[in-house]
């Protein structure tokens, strides 16, 4: 099926419903969905501008202390951070597991900072590292909470909760455990040693699936991966042939 850009249609003035893998949409809803795209763009472009003052001082207090890192490292690391939920994401998609794309919402957050925990494991600029990650996880549990209540099923999906406090809870464990133990330093400490980054893409892909699927609500075999979802659809539609 061909789905023209909305403005395109908009010029055509507009019709009952554009046929997608979902199912089809009015044009109230599809102007829904072009909110949601813009906003999200707009989001994630301040959460990048976010994580590259981070990274910057990061590298400043590194250096401050002495500390080389390696450039290459460093740009490799940064791109197996989402490289493991874009793996989760096509799994969820393609695998016949009957859930939504609702438990993703929450699941991709939560692996970016699992992968983050397995990196940073004391001090991080002014912050703790475990300190940090427990404030990840408090907001990704008040998100969760919230978005429960102001959407359809809500009961089943504060049911879930205990979910969301358990990947909490592990992007704790993980930051404060999940080490090495090195070479001892100029304090006579055994240094910590982060898995490598290669490791990064595993550690996101398995959190990124294991929270997509366990957070995800149920749905049957004719409901689309985007039911839940704002503008998502309900059922497919019988064919795929244009809506006229």
């Amino acid at each position: 099926a061909v789905v023209l850009p909305w403005a395109a249609r908009r010029r055509g003035g507009g019709h009952a419903g554009a046929v997608t893998l979902g199912g089809t949409i009015d044009a109230r809803r599809d102007r829904q969905l072009l909110w949601v795209s813009r906003g999200l763009v707009v989001a994630w472009g301040v959460v990048l501008t976010a994580a590259a003052f981070g990274v910057d001082r990061y590298l400043t207090a590194q250096r401050a202390a002495g500390r080389d890192v390696p450039f290459l490292d460093l740009a490799l690391g940064l791109g197996s951070y989402v490289t493991g939920t874009l793996l989760a994401a096509f799994a969820l998609a393609w695998l016949p597991l009957r859930r939504d794309g609702y438990g993703l919402i929450f699941a991709a957050p939560l692996s970016i900072a699992m992968v983050w925990a397995s990196r940073f494991h004391g001090d991080v600029g002014r912050f703790d590292a475990p300190t940090a990650a427990a404030v990840v996880g408090a907001v990704i549990l008040a998100a969760w909470v919230v978005a429960a209540w102001v959407t359809s099923d809500t009961q089943k999906k504060l049911a879930r909760t205990g979910w969301v406090v358990l990947g909490g809870v592990g992007l704790v464990v993980m930051s404060r455990y999940g080490w090495f133990a090195g070479p001892p330093g100029q304090d006579g400490l055994p240094t910590r040693v982060s898995v490598a980054w290669p490791w990064y893409a595993v550690i996101g892909a398995v959190t990124a699936f294991v929270f997509g699927v366990l957070l995800g609500n149920r749905r049957s075999p004719t409901e689309s991966i985007t039911r839940g979802l704002p503008g998502g659809g309900g059922t497919p539609a019988a064919g795929f042939e244009p809506a006229t």
